[in-house]
């Protein structure tokens, strides 16, 4: 979800099931391995980045 938060050690990650239901999940960097913390971190990055995109394609396919 957009309200999700990624510091450079702490993620707080806001996930919505498909039936509306919220699940706020933290993630601390020491608490999984670096390179999963890594992984999860470009892989957020990258959805968000993917999700601003088709936020910015609906609104000029509305103008």
């Amino acid at each position: 979800m957009r309200d999700s938060t990624m510091w450079p050690n702490f993620m707080l990650l806001r996930l919505c099931s498909s039936d509306g239901r919220i699940t706020v999940v933290p993630v601390m960097k020491d608490s999984v391995s670096s390179n999963s913390f890594r992984a999860l971190s470009v892989a957020c990055r990258w959805i968000a980045a993917r999700g601003e995109k088709a936020d910015h394609e609906a609104e000029k396919s509305l103008s």
